[in-house]
């Protein structure tokens, strides 16, 4: 009996911490659901969204009507998707955290694209400089991604 109560108690106060958040599940399923095109606008939403910073903008700026352009299209993609197949997974996002779930499911989304990216972006040479036929080439390419993929993930969390 002891060890039943034990067994039940360490569940209740395990799986809260081993199951996703209701953004993440949110997140996965927006990500799950979009197509080659999908991710494209997103990834153009990223691109627009980090473009718009100020170091960004030192670098290149991005014309107005190109921004409204691309939110325009994502927020369309947005609202397909959670009023879509996402539908059940914003609702739990709406009741649970109305004021930030749905800003962490993008944060979500945009997390996995950007590992996406850089594992496409980096598979052939990024196994070679780890397995020791790195050059400073590379050794900067390596540092670059892992810089840009912080500075995104930062971008979408405020």
């Amino acid at each position: 009996m002891k060890k039943t109560f034990l067994a039940v108690l360490a569940c209740l106060v395990v799986s809260p911490v081993l199951a996703a958040t209701d953004a993440e599940e949110l997140g996965r399923c927006i990500y799950n659901n979009t197509s080659t095109a999908d991710r494209d606008t997103l990834v153009q939403f990223m691109y627009v969204s980090l473009g718009s910073t100020n170091a960004a903008r030192k670098v290149q700026s991005i014309p107005q009507t190109k921004i409204n352009q691309v939110n325009s299209k994502t927020k369309a993609l947005a609202s397909k998707l959670v009023l879509g197949p996402c539908r059940k997974q914003a609702a739990r996002v709406l009741l649970s955290d109305p004021r930030n779930g749905m800003q962490q499911a993008l944060s979500y989304t945009v997390e996995r694209l950007v590992a996406d990216r850089i594992a496409e972006s980096t598979s052939g040479w990024l196994s070679s400089f780890f397995l020791g036929g790195g050059s400073s080439e590379n050794a900067s390419k390596v540092r670059n991604a892992i810089e840009f993929g912080s500075a995104l993930m930062d971008a979408f969390k405020k």
